[in-house]
């Protein structure tokens, strides 16, 4: 083989580093600290940047500022995500279980028009408010890598969990009911 088909090494060695995270966020493990800040990655303990978007029923949705003071969940998800579903059950149940003791879970939409969305929800049971992000700005804001990213926010609107790829109920129970103890 001659050198002008080889890929440069730096090159080689990105794409598998990229390949391995999205692997490992896939898989449902949180990679919290393993990127650092020039990289993009919002870091734990910091705040969600602010962002403004319109749910699915044409209501105002302000972020970090309609989280104050309760716990929040942002979930960026996707209708070709095969994890999202099982999720959308998790968090539905969560909200049923909190709502009232200050818990707001946002499911924010990247890059989909109403029609995807509304189709891939029509079999659910989701009461809680689903943003949209259709041009996928919120979501490089908040340096989304992956679908699906949820964030979980304490009271006092700060980052506490990242989470790349699937997470369980029984895991997102956890997280969640450890902030709302707090």
């Amino acid at each position: 083989m001659t050198e002008d088909f080889l890929l440069p090494r730096s090159l080689i060695r990105r794409d598998f580093l990229k390949g391995l995270l999205i692997v490992l966020g896939s898989l449902g493990l949180n990679l919290n600290g393993l990127l650092s800040p020039a990289e993009g990655a919002l870091r734990i303990g910091a705040p969600p940047p602010r962002a403004d978007l319109l749910d699915l029923k044409g209501q105002k949705v302000s972020l970090p500022a309609d989280l104050k003071g309760q716990v929040g969940l942002l979930h960026f998800w996707a209708s070709w995500c095969p994890y999202c579903r099982k999720e959308f059950l998790a968090i539905e149940s969560l909200f049923q279980q909190y709502k009232n003791k200050g818990f707001r879970p946002y499911s924010i939409n990247v890059g989909e028009n109403t029609v995807a969305i509304e189709a891939y929800l029509v079999n659910l049971k989701v009461s809680y408010s689903i943003p949209l992000d259709p041009d996928s700005s919120t979501a490089r804001r908040y340096a989304i890598t992956g679908i699906p990213t949820t964030l979980i926010v304490d009271r006092g609107g700060l980052i506490r969990h990242k989470i790349l790829g699937e997470i369980n109920q029984d895991g997102l129970h956890k997280l969640v009911s450890t902030l709302m103890a707090k």
